[in-house]
């Protein structure tokens, strides 16, 4: 798919205005006030982590998928179905599964059980070491991943509203951390609400303004973007490199959704303060309402978008959102969608930073400590370490930024990749503790180790590869004959006849006119004959074959892609791993798990 570098409409603003800024401003007063109000009922740990166990179950439901949404996830999605199509709506089959299994399994289980700390059962099955094992998994997992999720989030917002990027980053980490630490469980959830009401209301206002602007509708829309010419989604495909099918996005969604309601403290500590079983489960299926809405609208969002501009997107795919957020939004509106976005980040930040503070208090000071803190000091303990947590990702996010992005890749995928793998064996861990595996605590450690170094394995293979496999995409109509072609020292596979060097043809203009011409040095694949070519977008300034490079030539785009395992596998690969090393494991040893009798 050929995409125009320049728009099919005139914006209708230039840029975000004071009105936009002013809303932006007034919502961190609100959440600065919500933290402060909600702060007079902090007198305990159970009151500060729990809630007090009396939330309303919509309320719950709703913060607990508006935190697991992040900003970028939120601004790329319709870029994603412009570009590639609507393959990501295939996720959305797994909802009937995971329903059942977590709110007929999973819920009633943790609900009897009324920990403060999911891993606390982990310790009555294979005992202390496994429990913080863990623990220390989850937070590793959620310190990186918020730093990674403010990082991205703030380079997408300084893009949008032209700041520097300090001042984003502090922003986001400040308001945050006063809100959280004040406010505790309470504030969280609430301000998650009032997050998802307006990201909402942003999508809903996007897609009407284009029913009326352009007086046509969604079933206009589809047919555009479903003309458009991309490489196809297939159902299915046992090929573990095809990047996205509608029956693996599925399993994937799954598998994310069951180990994360059944092993990461964020979503568990989001509907144990519901106070009863009936309540967790609505709040998990309001949770899953709100999934299929969101990535509905977003959906719709995209196709209205690339019918809007009728197909001459505004810079890439990906920038489509954004651009009319800043440029086709009404003012005042767009402020306060920006604000909700900066906001998604923050929710983020803060169900991270509180989730760290209840395992690391409850884990390890309460369950480490001879003497027991009274509620007065455990209370403070537990603030200072949810400050703590928001300076760790604040600085984090920092040092990101000082890393060149030829160095570091892209790190959203990165993010996405790593929290896989992690997430997938803390799901493998908790299915074989449901399961009464009969291991030792040191076979579920063992298992656990097992199943991360298979997704990391999946996830980064290409870094442990000195010549990973390089594809280049045609990103071009009628290039169908050519759409994929891989640079290889495989005479079988070369398109040139001498084995070390590649050229790529442009179709119908003979072997004779020669656009790219690639030769394999002791560095690697890298470009020869580059007259005329502008990588990403600027000259030439290197030779060197790089991923997600985007390589323009004679007014023909090529992508470059690393040949990788699809992100959709990792997850369930490290938890199936996991899983069934441990049910392995246990068949040599005659042990029953510490609490199978419980």
């Amino acid at each position: 798919m050929l995409l125009a570098l320049d728009q099919g409409r005139p914006d209708r603003f230039d840029g975000l205005q004071s009105i936009d800024y002013g809303a932006v401003v007034l919502y961190f007063i609100v959440m600065l006030i919500a933290g402060y109000y909600f702060s007079k009922r902090q007198k305990s740990t159970e009151e500060y982590f729990m809630a007090g166990r009396s939330m309303p179950w919509f309320v719950v439901g709703v913060s607990m998928f508006a935190t697991l949404l992040s900003t970028v996830s939120y601004l790329s999605s319709p870029g994603e179905i412009i570009k590639n199509g609507l393959g990501i709506w295939g996720g959305q089959m797994h909802i009937p599964f995971t329903l059942a299994l977590v709110t007929l399994v999973l819920i009633p289980f943790f609900m009897r059980k009324r920990f403060t700390s999911a891993y606390e059962y982990l310790e009555t099955q294979y005992g202390l070491g496994a429990r913080l094992f863990a623990s220390i998994l989850f937070m590793l997992n959620r310190l990186f991943w918020m730093g990674m999720i403010v990082y991205t989030a703030s380079f997408a917002m300084v893009r949008m509203t032209g700041l520097p990027f300090i001042w984003v980053v502090v922003g986001i980490g400040s308001i945050a951390i006063v809100y959280t630490t004040m406010g505790g469980m309470r504030a969280v959830i609430w301000t998650d609400v009032a997050q998802f009401a307006i990201l909402f209301a942003g999508l809903a206002f996007t897609v009407g303004f284009v029913f009326f602007e352009t007086g046509t509708g969604p079933a206009t829309w589809f047919n555009d973007v479903m003309q458009a010419e991309r490489e196809p989604q297939p159902f299915f495909a046992f090929d573990p490199y095809v990047r996205v099918s509608l029956l693996g996005m599925a399993i994937y969604a799954m598998f994310w959704w069951t180990c994360t309601a059944g092993s990461d403290q964020v979503a568990i500590q989001r509907y144990l303060t519901t106070g009863s079983v009936g309540g967790a489960r609505r709040s998990f299926a309001s949770n899953l309402g709100a999934d299929m809405t969101i990535a509905l609208s977003l959906g719709l969002t995209g196709m209205a978008l690339y019918s809007f501009y009728l197909g001459q997107l505004p810079g890439t795919p990906d920038q489509a959102f954004p651009h009319f957020i800043a440029h086709g939004m009404p003012r005042g509106l767009a402020g306060l969608v920006v604000a909700a976005l900066f906001s998604a980040a923050m929710s983020s930040l803060d169900s991270g930073m509180h989730g760290v503070a209840t395992v690391l208090t409850v884990d390890f000071f309460r369950r480490l400590r001879k003497k027991a803190l009274d509620a007065a000091a455990e209370l403070k303990l537990a603030r200072t370490i949810t400050i703590l947590a928001g300076l760790f990702a604040v600085g984090f996010c920092l040092y990101l930024n000082t890393i060149p992005e030829e160095t570091r890749g892209n790190l959203f995928d990165l993010t996405v990749r790593i929290s896989s793998y992690i997430t997938g064996a803390l799901g493998g861990m908790f299915f074989a503790a449901f399961l009464r595996f009969r291991c030792t605590g040191p076979m579920m450690i063992a298992s656990g180790f097992l199943g991360m170094a298979v997704g990391f394995y999946l996830s980064l293979a290409t870094w442990l590869q000195t010549h990973p496999d390089i594809f280049i995409y045609v990103d071009a109509p009628g290039q169908t004959e050519t759409a994929r072609w891989q640079p290889s020292s495989d005479r079988d596979n070369a398109i040139g006849s001498d084995s070390g060097t590649n050229e790529f043809v442009l179709t119908g203009e003979g072997v004779a006119e020669r656009h790219a011409v690639v030769r394999r040095t002791e560095d690697g694949w890298q470009w020869e004959s580059l007259a005329e070519t502008r990588i990403n977008d600027a000259p030439v300034t290197q030779s060197q074959i790089r991923p997600d490079d985007s390589i323009e030539i004679a007014g023909n785009r090529l992508l470059v892609k690393v040949k990788a395992v699809s992100w959709m596998w990792v997850l369930p690969s490290s938890c199936l791993v996991t899983l069934f090393s441990a049910g392995l494991l246990g068949l040599f040893t005659r042990r029953r798990a510490i609490g199978a009798a419980a």
